[in-house]
């Protein structure tokens, strides 16, 4: 898991940053544990219900939503925060 907030390891303050969750193993086939595809199962559902899923780029709403933005940064993104294209590329 990668979490970016503003101003967090001298990220700008005014931009709302991409964070990810990721297991690289649940894109092959499994040695994985069964009981670990059902915990990020739970995970996707739990955001799928808490986020909205919005444009990387303007603007923010439309047909093509590529990521999901929980309820804090959907607020800062609708009240005219910058998103960041690819924060761990800077």
């Amino acid at each position: 898991m990668r979490i970016w907030v503003p101003g967090w390891n001298g990220l700008p303050k005014d931009y709302v940053d991409i964070s990810t969750f990721s297991w690289p193993a649940l894109r092959g086939p499994p040695p994985y544990r069964e009981s670990t595809r059902r915990w990020w199962k739970r995970l996707r559902a739990f955001v799928g219900r808490h986020a909205r899923r919005v444009r990387r780029w303007d603007p923010l709403h439309g047909p093509d939503a590529d990521i999901w933005a929980m309820p804090a940064a959907l607020c800062s993104l609708e009240a005219g925060m910058e998103r960041a294209e690819n924060p761990w590329r800077r």
